[in-house]
């Protein structure tokens, strides 16, 4: 695609060249993500989720210990 642009010599031909480059580079860029990109919402609700599930878990720790005392 990039040698298309640069062989192009009329306007209308080198902004043919650009737009077929960036419709390859968007059909690209689904394959060439790692899958953690794809899911990064869910990937960042489970690690939230995680995190407060163990917040709870210290947080009833420390009340039982207090109330044991």
């Amino acid at each position: 695609m990039i040698n298309e642009y640069d062989r192009a010599n009329a306007s209308a031909d080198r902004q043919g060249a650009l737009m077929r480059a960036v419709e390859l580079m968007e059909k690209l860029r689904g394959r060439l993500d790692p899958w953690y990109v794809r899911h990064q919402a869910t990937l960042s609700w489970g690690v939230g989720l995680l995190g407060t599930a163990l917040s709870a878990m210290k947080a009833f720790s420390e009340i039982r210990s207090s109330l044991g005392k």
